[in-house]
């Protein structure tokens, strides 16, 4: 019986970056499910013009702080895994639009999970800070989820509808999955372009203290550390001059 990749992602104004995320997927995903939840510029127009993306639509929205409007994180996540069991996938892998598999993943990553024993497959995420530079402090603790087999209960929590915690058979801290699931570490990782330009890390910054999301927000400037230039496998299409 043929293995069915379902690759999840939420998304709400994301036009700039979703072209990016449906890209990467496709020498993965089977299906590219995409839950949108409720997008005014053209996120779902540029989404449904990749090939393998099926884009469904997430309505549940509740208010926040100074007139923010945002989607409860932990049922639009729960919606999105329902549709993608719904839909008969046998592994599930989830990320937000901001954050894609590196060139090396895409290329092996049907290979790793038709061959994994294990539940899930976790990796390094390494956060860029522009295009070309990292903050290394921040993928050197440990990997984290990224693909589960359909039939292993993760699960978000939907008792803090502002913030999105994973969980494991209902009850149990995403932790105590960690020693059942296999770890594939660099040069395979995942690109995480978290704060793209100083400008949009700025209004990131501002958005999370005003919405009160997160009304303690740092600039990462002030915790993630010190900066390098990303190396030669992070980054989604391999430089060829540098591996010639």
């Amino acid at each position: 019986m043929a293995m069915k990749i379902i690759a999840t992602c939420r998304t709400r104004n994301d036009e700039k970056i979703i072209g990016r995320y449906c890209e990467a997927y496709q020498n993965i995903a089977d299906t590219i499910l995409i839950a949108d939840g409720g997008s005014t510029d053209r996120t779902v127009e540029v989404a449904q013009s990749y090939p393998k993306v099926e884009v469904i639509h997430f309505t549940e929205q509740m208010a926040v702080k100074n007139g923010i409007v945002i989607n409860p994180q932990g049922r639009h996540v729960n919606f999105l895994f329902e549709a993608a069991i719904k839909r008969g996938a046998d592994w599930i892998t989830f990320d937000d639009s901001d954050c894609v598999p590196n060139f090396m993943l895409q290329d092996d990553a049907r290979r790793y999970l038709k061959e994994a024993e294990e539940p899930a497959l976790f990796l390094r995420r390494v956060y860029f800070w522009g295009d070309e530079h990292i903050f290394p402090r921040l993928h050197a603790p440990n990997t984290s989820l990224w693909a589960f087999r359909s039939n292993v209960s993760v699960k978000a929590d939907e008792s803090d509808p502002w913030h999105l915690t994973m969980r494991w058979a209902s009850d149990k801290n995403l932790i105590n999955l960690r020693p059942e699931a296999k770890h594939i570490d660099l040069p395979h990782c995942l690109l995480h372009f978290s704060w793209p330009s100083p400008e949009e890390a700025e209004a990131k910054v501002n958005w999370y203290r005003r919405s009160g999301v997160q009304p303690g927000c740092v600039h990462p400037r002030g915790w993630a550390g010190p900066l390098e230039g990303a190396e030669w496998f992070m980054r989604v299409k391999p430089p060829t001059t540098e591996l010639s």
